[in-house]
Parts: C-alpha cells; sequence; structure tokens
C-alpha cells in the first residue's frame, strides 16, 4: 500500500476534529487522541467494525453535519484503496439510515471519478457562488459531457498555480444548476454549474502528478495536461498503488507525519525540581554534568503511559511523572512496548553482570 496515502489520509482524519470544531463547537478530543495513537486508517478500520458505536457519528447527524464523518470520508475515491469492500459499504449503510442525501452510490458511476480541466484558473465560486466547481458550456460538445450525475459522485478539478504546478481540488457532487455568470449584467453568459462540497486538495508538480494512478487520466505521454474539458475514467484498484522499489540518497528531505501528545511545561518543571534532574533509572546527574542548563537535556516520563490512559486527566508532576536520561526513556519504550521502571532497572543489572563476568 501506497505509504504517502495513509500518511495523508491520517493528516485528513486529525483535519476532521479542526473542521467539526469550527463547523459545530464539537471538539471530539478522544477521537483526536486515538489518531494520533494509532493512525487515521486504523482508527476508521475500528469505527466501521460492525460492532463499534461510532459515538460521535449522532451528534453529527442530529446537527446535519454528515460531511464531517468518518464514514463520509472514507467513501471519497481519493481514499478508496485504503479500505475493503466490508468496510465502504458499513459506511455507506450508516449515511444511508441517517438520511443522508450525498451517499455514493454502490455501482455504476460510483467505480468512476469525473475529471475537470481548469487549468485556465477560472474563478468558479466569484463567478457563481460559494460551493461552485466548475462549469460548461450549455451548447455544442460540453452540453454532452457529465451529465446526469449522481449525488456523491467523485470529481477532481485540476488548477495550474504555475506553469511546473497542478493543483488537485476534490469535490463531492451534489447538484447542477443554469445560471449565468456574474458581473456582466444582461450580456452574462449562461452555463452549466456545478456544484458541491469539497473534500481534499493538494498541490504537487506536474512530473509527480503525472505519474500518480489517481490524476493520470489529466495527462498526455509528455506530462501535457488534457484539452478535453472533462473526462471519465475508472478508479484506480489498489493493486494500482502497490509501491515500486525505491532508491534513498543519503541527506534526503522526506515529509513524515509524527504522533506527539501535548504535555503540560509546569508539570515537567515541578517534576524536575522535586526529583531533581537526575535519571531515576542509571542515577545521571544531568546538573552535576550541564549545570543550568540541565532542564534542557533531561527527559520527563510518565510512569502510566498516556497511549494506556484514553482520556483527560490532570497529572500529579511528583506521582505521574518522574525525570529520565534520553537512552532510558527510549529503552522504556522501545519496540513500542512500555517497560516499568523497575523492569529497565533489572536489565540494566543484568547487562552490567554479564559484561563484567565476560571481562
Amino acid at each position: 500500500m501506497n505509504a504517502s496515502l495513509i500518511q495523508e489520509f491520517n493528516a485528513e482524519m486529525l483535519g476532521l476534529f479542526n473542521r467539526t470544531g469550527k463547523a459545530m463547537g464539537y471538539w471530539p478530543r478522544y477521537f483526536l487522541r486515538k489518531v494520533r495513537r494509532v493512525g487515521g486508517s486504523r482508527m476508521a478500520k475500528d469505527l466501521l467494525d460492525d460492532s463499534s458505536k461510532a459515538s460521535g457519528f449522532g451528534r453529527l447527524a442530529d446537527e446535519n453535519k454528515l460531511e464531517l464523518s468518518v464514514e463520509y470520508l472514507v467513501l471519497q475515491a481519493r481514499w478508496w484503496p485504503l479500505f475493503t469492500d466490508r468496510e465502504r459499504t458499513v459506511a455507506r449503510k450508516r449515511l444511508s439510515d441517517a438520511g443522508y442525501d450525498g451517499v455514493p452510490e454502490e455501482n455504476g458511476d460510483s467505480a468512476e471519478i469525473v475529471y475537470f480541466n481548469n487549468c485556465c484558473n477560472r474563478p468558479h465560486t466569484e463567478l457563481f457562488q460559494a460551493d461552485a466547481f466548475y462549469d460548461l458550456n450549455t451548447t455544442g460538445v460540453q452540453a454532452k459531457q457529465a451529465v446526469d450525475l449522481p449525488v456523491g459522485q467523485e470529481c477532481i478539478v485540476a488548477s495550474k498555480p504555475s506553469h511546473d504546478t497542478a493543483k488537485l481540488t476534490w469535490y463531492s457532487f451534489a447538484s447542477e444548476r443554469l445560471m449565468r455568470e456574474r458581473g456582466n449584467g444582461s450580456h452574462a453568459k449562461k452555463c452549466r454549474v456545478f456544484l458541491g462540497t469539497q473534500t481534499y486538495s493538494e498541490t504537487m508538480l506536474i512530473s509527480k502528478a503525472s505519474r500518480e494512478p489517481l490524476y493520470a487520466p489529466f495527462f498526455d505521454k509528455k506530462d501535457r495536461f488534457k484539452q478535453w474539458a472533462t473526462i471519465k475514467a475508472p478508479r484506480p484498484t489498489t493493486a494500482s498503488f502497490e509501491m515500486e522499489d525505491e532508491e534513498f540518497f543519503e541527506g534526503t528531505e522526506r515529509r513524515v507525519i509524527a504522533t506527539i501528545y501535548e504535555r503540560n511545561p509546569a508539570a515537567r518543571k515541578r517534576c524536575i525540581d522535586y526529583h531533581g534532574a537526575v535519571c531515576c533509572v542509571c542515577d545521571f546527574d544531568f546538573a552535576a554534568v550541564y549545570g543550568e542548563i540541565a532542564e534542557g537535556f533531561i527527559h520527563v516520563h510518565h510512569v502510566k503511559p498516556m497511549s494506556e490512559i484514553g482520556e483527560n486527566y490532570s497529572v500529579d508532576p511528583i506521582k505521574d511523572l518522574v525525570p529520565v536520561c534520553p537512552n532510558c526513556h527510549a529503552v522504556i519504550h522501545l519496540g513500542r512496548k512500555t517497560r516499568g521502571i523497575d523492569v529497565v532497572k533489572k536489565l540494566m543489572a543484568m547487562m552490567k553482570k554479564a559484561k563484567t563476568a565476560k571481562s
């Protein structure tokens, strides 16, 4: 599976937290913590398990905001390769049972993506309205293109911010209307206007976009945008996303998504003030070696890992936190398994004993 696609989906899942909060004043913090802990695709799969209650789904349904749900997100064609048919069926059924009108069809056009070429950067929202993402002529060839699109149809609009980059914006189609352009008075042109909800957007080099299975239909063999206004193409299969062998070069920069937990700096300081800048495992004294800047080097470890708490809690800097050196902290969490302080101390004693015996 394409690792970058998984990372991008993780970013979208994290983005749901902010979008939901801004739209509803509802900040699903447990959702945020779990996405950070297990990753976006794993979180989505857990929610789509038949036994999962998906507690936030009901609140979104009550507020008529199901376009902010995980179920709606996983049905977007961009993420289609990440999920099984069963998982997509569960997502579709939940949205349908809740009376949501924008559920993509299971068959027919849902197996296709409609591509719109906007390389002239026509400002659709300014010409029509906020949820307009493309327009076509009412006569000629364009009158016969992209007709009778089902609600929820995945559409990708390509624009061109510069000569060598492409902006690919995803929309879930809602409706088509016959509208006049704004600002031209009685001479305003009538257009077929496509309206929908934006679900995703990314900008990349054209040379890279032309090699992406999802965006390849936009380009010819010379990496030039095809001139057609609209293109229909089948969704790439999961097999299309298998990772190719990569070459690795020392010093190459890579963008990665890291999982971090929010920490209270005041609690950290109080822990060090109380216990001292001394590792509770190996007894390394940071203050003796580094003096006044010791606090900048020593780590603070949660006795009970935050990944196991799963809820908001008020940290006790003296009972819940202990100072550790970076090396011992790494051993405590080595292999994504958390070891107790006593366990690491015993391990260190064993290694010292074995080393002494060997010498």
